[in-house]
């Protein structure tokens, strides 16, 4: 009599907590990338609040698919120091499926103006030789690889040339230089 009690409260204590971590994972743990991924959501909220959210989600342990785009676009210089640090020699730093940070090489090409490779190697070793750099330092270099010298603020000549990279305006599409440059 007093085992079956005993099982019985067991039993309802333990469902009670597996109740409790399922809510916490529901409305607190898995708010932000349920808010990334519904388009009814990220119709109603700005950028700015799409990028909290995408961050918060990061910071949670959910690096979700285009969070390496959001990081790209949105992200500074301590975001790639966080994507160096999360990264491993052997990384795919370009892939999508079975990469533990999918697009993470192309968040650091955006935000460094440069590309060091596909591979977390190329990048580690890349970080070595620029962290001390400041963001824009890099992308200034990022430029000067593709032959234009940029100053801030811009020159009129500059300016000219920084346009010129957009492309050709009857394609809309960049033909002289990487995506991650215009």
């Amino acid at each position: 009599m007093r085992v079956g009690r005993f099982l019985r409260r067991s039993l309802g204590c333990l469902l009670i907590l597996c109740g409790l971590l399922c809510a916490f994972g529901w409305f607190y743990w898995l708010v932000p990338i349920r808010h990334t991924c519904d388009p009814r959501w990220c119709e109603t909220h700005s950028q700015s609040e799409y990028w909290q959210e995408a961050q918060t989600a990061i910071r949670r342990g959910m690096w979700g698919h285009d969070d390496g785009i959001a990081v790209g676009l949105f992200g500074d210089k301590s975001w790639a120091g966080w994507i160096i640090t999360h990264s491993r020699p052997g990384d795919d730093m370009k892939g999508c499926l079975g990469a533990r940070l999918s697009h993470a090489g192309d968040a650091l090409q955006y935000i460094t103006n440069q590309d060091a490779g596909d591979k977390a190697d190329d990048w580690l070793a890349w970080w070595q030789k620029n962290r001390l750099k400041s963001q824009l330092e890099w992308i200034q270099d990022g430029f000067r690889q593709h032959g234009i010298s940029v100053s801030t603020p811009p020159t009129a000549d500059q300016t000219g040339q920084l346009l010129s990279l957009l492309g050709n305006t009857q394609t809309n599409r960049a033909e002289r230089v990487p995506r991650y440059l215009t």
